[in-house]
């Protein structure tokens, strides 16, 4: 090993803070070998914040193993050995960040494949946006047969004044979509 690559090395672990994981990716070889090469150049492993630390941001903070991997600017697999080697229990998936708190969170509403905006009601619940806006309008929850039309057919126009409700899907069918049915044969 050169002084211009134990600088490098010395660089992109200590200062650059890189895991040895991402300086692999690097130089094309494993974590092992950057290992080696970290004792064999006398660089010395990082040192890691303690259990009260890691325990704080973990349980009380509530961060999870890949926030904390990148304040300490170091893999999710370092922050998971340090917990185990502090025997820092693992949350349970009760635990666990669901809704607002999640990192995937995206407001509690999503576009279903049939174009629908669906709404988030509560753990894991979703619902139809113009059903719960009509159950609004009308006062009381919607029957499992009542439809909700979209005026201008466009599913993710949930205005009001662009709603109708109909009480059952023939009803629906009958005066919004009245070509549907007819001129079909039986093949037989």
């Amino acid at each position: 090993m050169n002084k211009a690559f134990i600088k490098q090395l010395k660089t992109l672990y200590l200062e650059a803070r890189l895991s040895m994981e991402m300086i692999g990716i690097r130089f094309g070889v494993s974590r092992k070998t950057i290992g080696k090469w970290l004792i064999k150049a006398g660089i010395q492993r990082r040192a890691y914040p303690g259990k009260d630390w890691l325990e704080t941001k973990y349980h009380q903070e509530k961060l999870d193993q890949r926030a904390i991997a990148i304040i300490l600017k170091t893999s999710v697999m370092t922050v998971s050995r340090l917990m185990q080697k502090y025997g820092i229990p693992v949350r349970s998936n009760s635990e666990l960040r669901s809704g607002v708190e999640h990192i995937n969170w995206n407001g509690g509403r999503y576009i279903d494949p049939d174009g629908y905006i669906q709404v988030h009601v509560g753990r894991h619940r979703y619902r139809p946006e113009h059903r719960l806006i009509m159950a609004t309008i009308i006062g009381r929850p919607l029957l499992p047969t009542e439809i909700v039309h979209h005026i201008n057919e466009n599913r993710q126009d949930n205005r009001p004044e662009n709603l109708k409700l109909f009480a059952t899907p023939g009803e629906h069918i009958a005066k919004c979509h009245p070509r549907k049915g007819k001129g079909k044969t039986l093949k037989g």
